[in-house]
């Protein structure tokens, strides 16, 4: 087409613009005929049912799902044991227990629109935790005798129970206070030993009203109706709510629908000489069946209007398609080709053909032109970006000689005086191990719009990389007042600190130099802005700090001889107290003295360090078995911020330390024969392993550990065979059967009982006493 001229290519337009409307109009008929046909109406009713279940169970199970990490997260084991209100409000501990099993609650509540309230009820408690009342007594909540009286369900699935709740509690209503009620969709999550210890029920109360309101809000007309029933007919949400609380079944296309072997279909029902139109999805797993009605009458009508509009639609597309095509012809071509000539005129393009066709040499000319000016655009700002970027970093050094890279300078930077702010992060080892460089680099892009905004009008502010991860932010003014400049710039700083915390998720500490006349000083600013950080040592990191003048250093060196010698006899004593009161007291030391140096401090703990070392090696110790041999502690504490967090580290050597002499210097308990004897005991119970462990003393995986070593078996394997040993027994010596035998050996069903008999034995239990059983008639027969 591009070898055709414009104007023979409208001609052909022209010829064929007849049948292009007659095409459209016909397609147009064709799908929407199909679309609104009796089929593609039942498809899209059943997709659309599909959908508005998927998006109600999500919604439900969004909140069962915060349910679930409740559960697992453990918070409940803590509370398992606090019976009473009285109890639960008796020290911080409980108190703590309790707001935490609270605020997950909330969280419920919170996180999902759709729920009015949750609540944790611990079994044999007086007491409730809920969402809307807090931990309050059952007597100030409504009533929980529901809960005894109704289904238990089954595994750690939980039921689902359509009911009308009181607001009020049961106090204010023996008083006559009745706050209404209301329908809500209970979903009631039974704790077993499958998932905790604890026992009792979460419970989380839906709107009723909201689901249904979920379930009909995008039905454009108002004779169609979505709502639930489960598999015996009962309503579990209707828009209707004179039916909530029914049951259905009674309805004929209701009951057929239930007894339905498909999961999804539809059914049409003739009422009154109306059709309707029922469709239905099951969700199996709730026991649920979404219905949708709607009278096919009304779905039928567009249909019905689209084949009246048919003939007028195809003579009006015919007409205007003709007017277009001549009015294209005669009045677009000639401008076209005019401006195509001029063009080649006055523009020479190598790269473009000369083609006949006017359109495509001038699409091709105009994206020419783009290209161009895009190229020369994105040039510019480079070299704009580069230049600025490399003078800010040559200023930040001392190192400003381009003239070009002044010139920047000058414009950025038009006052006399300069301060430079320098922003570490606090704890860098620990924030770069959860970061990485993509994310780091767009956090300080961040940072650069914070802080190139954070100070007065006035002022000229620039923030660029410094070294690594800290940050440099030049403010230029024209204020050699140091006591107004440097109030402000602290003020602003405050007002920013939480946003760019925010941004880092981590603290930062900030160093502010003293106010220097002219950009070659800059150099010196860096300089003082980097020792006034190094007070984070002493005062701790989130902070923001002034430089002191060099002379302002006390340079005398301190160390604390005494503390070491008693350190070290406390080591010989085995008193961890004794020496973390030592080191203490030498933290408390170290805050109260002036102006202590960085490095002083450093090489305090350091020598303690050595002191640790000396002390192994005088006692035939290996240091690599205490403290590990990839570590290097001195590295260790010259990298760390604070002389609180350097202190916690050398206690912790020294705690290690006291920790290996006294397992090297006591008998170890015989943990294994504690073991040994409660799995013996109670092996036909069900408890947790945990649970033993804890008992015991120990960890799980080390208990886990000693019967590895010692048995060269699992946990559950000593356990089960254990079991399987004394099931062999019961077989062969009684006639029970073999769910009372699963039963008394300590298995909950004879599933598991037969799949772990059929792991040791290689058999099941039946086939087991048969064999036992023809063997000895073997035995008695050849006797």
């Amino acid at each position: 087409m591009k070898r055709i001229p414009v104007l023979f290519q409208l001609i052909i337009i022209l010829s064929i613009v007849l049948i292009i409307p007659l095409s459209i109009v016909s397609q147009y008929f064709s799908s929407n005929m199909i679309q609104y046909s009796e089929d593609e109406i039942v498809s899209t009713e059943l997709s659309n049912l599909r959908s508005d279940s998927r998006l109600t169970e999500t919604v439900l199970f969004n909140a069962i799902d915060d349910a679930f990490q409740l559960v697992q997260d453990g918070a409940l084991k803590k509370i398992k044991n606090i019976r009473t209100y009285k109890e639960l409000n008796s020290d911080y501990e409980n108190i703590l227990v309790g707001l935490n099993v609270y605020n997950a609650i909330k969280t419920i509540q919170s996180n999902n629109n759709e729920v009015y309230s949750a609540y944790f009820y611990l079994e044999g408690a007086d007491y409730v935790i809920s969402s809307n009342r807090g931990i309050v007594l059952i007597d100030d909540f409504a009533s929980v005798d529901w809960l005894t009286t109704s289904d238990n369900g089954s595994g750690a699935k939980g039921v689902w129970y359509s009911r009308k709740i009181s607001k009020s509690s049961i106090n204010e209503l023996k008083v006559g206070i009745d706050n209404g009620e209301l329908d809500v969709l209970s979903y009631v999550y039974r704790l077993n030993s499958l998932t905790t210890s604890t026992r009792g029920a979460i419970v989380i109360n839906f709107y009723e009203s909201r689901i249904s309101e979920e379930l009909n809000d995008y039905n454009s007309s108002s004779n169609k109706n979505v709502f639930i029933i489960d598999t015996e007919g009962n309503v579990i949400t209707h828009s209707n709510k004179e039916l909530l609380y029914s049951n259905l079944q009674e309805d004929p296309m209701i009951n057929k629908i239930i007894e339905a072997n498909t999961n999804n279909g539809h059914e049409l029902y003739n009422m009154n000489n109306k059709n309707y139109l029922y469709s239905y999805y099951k969700i199996p797993r709730l026991g649920w069946i979404f219905i949708s009605t709607h009278p096919m009458d009304a779905l039928m009508e567009k249909t019905n209007n689209l084949l009246q509009n048919y003939v007028f639609m195809t003579i009006m597309a015919i007409l205007i398609g003709t007017a277009l095509s001549v009015a294209i012809a005669y009045g677009f071509s000639k401008p076209i080709r005019q401006l195509a000539r001029e063009v080649k005129k006055t523009f020479k393009f190598d790269k473009i053909k000369n083609h006949r066709n006017e359109f495509a040499f001038i699409t091709e000319a105009m994206d020419e032109f783009q290209r161009q000016e895009n190229k020369l655009r994105e040039a510019l700002k480079t070299q704009e970006k580069e230049t600025k970027k490399m003078a800010l970093y040559n200023l930040l050094h001392g190192d400003l000689k381009e003239e070009l890279e002044i010139d920047v300078i000058e414009e950025m930077f038009p006052h006399e005086f300069f301060v430079v702010i320098i922003m570490t992060l606090d704890k860098l080892d620990k924030y770069r191990d959860k970061t990485n460089s993509e994310i780091r680099r767009y956090r300080r892009s961040l940072l650069y719009q914070i802080f190139d905004k954070a100070f007065p009008a006035q002022y000229h502010v620039s923030s660029a990389r410094y070294e690594g991860d800290e940050i440099a932010i030049i403010i230029n003014s024209d204020i050699e007042n140091r006591s107004e400049l440097i109030e402000t710039i602290q003020n602003s700083l405050q007002s920013i600190k939480n946003d760019v915390q925010q941004v880092l998720d981590n603290t930062v500490t900030f160093g502010i130099s003293k106010i220097h006349r002219h950009r070659d000083n800059v150099k010196e600013c860096v300089f003082e802005a980097t020792e006034a950080i190094k007070k984070r040592m002493v005062v701790g990191g989130d902070s923001i700090h002034l430089y002191v003048d060099d002379n302002a250093y006390n340079m005398k060196f301190h160390f604390f001889h005494n503390n070491e010698n008693r350190i070290v006899n406390y080591l010989d004593s085995g008193d961890a107290e004794g020496v973390k009161r030592e080191i203490m007291q030498i933290v408390s030391e170290i805050k109260k003295m002036d102006n202590i140096t960085n490095e002083n401090i450093l090489l305090i703990f350091s020598q303690l360090i050595g002191t640790a070392v000396k002390y192994l090696a005088d006692n035939n110790i290996n240091a690599g078995k205490v403290f590990g041999n990839k570590i290097n502690n001195y590295a260790v504490i010259w990298s760390m911020d604070t002389v609180d967090e350097i202190a916690d580290y050398v206690n912790g050597l020294f705690q290690s330390i006291i920790s290996y002499s006294t397992k090297e210097q006591i008998n170890s308990v015989d943990y294994w024969q504690l073991i040994d004897k409660y799995i013996n005991e109670h092996y036909k119970e069900d408890f947790l392993f945990e649970d033993l462990a804890d008992n015991i003393g120990i960890s799980y995986s080390y208990m886990r550990k000693i019967v590895k070593n010692e048995t060269g078996k699992s946990l559950i394997d000593l356990l089960n065979q254990l079991r399987i040993e004394e099931a062999k027994r019961l077989l062969v010596d009684t006639d029970d059967n073999i769910l009372d035998i699963a039963l008394s050996v300590g298995y909950r069903n004879t599933q598991s009982f037969n799949r772990y008999f059929k792991k040791y034995l290689g058999i099941s239990p039946n086939q087991y006493r048969k064999q036992v059983a023809n063997n000895m008639a073997d035995d008695n027969s050849t006797t």
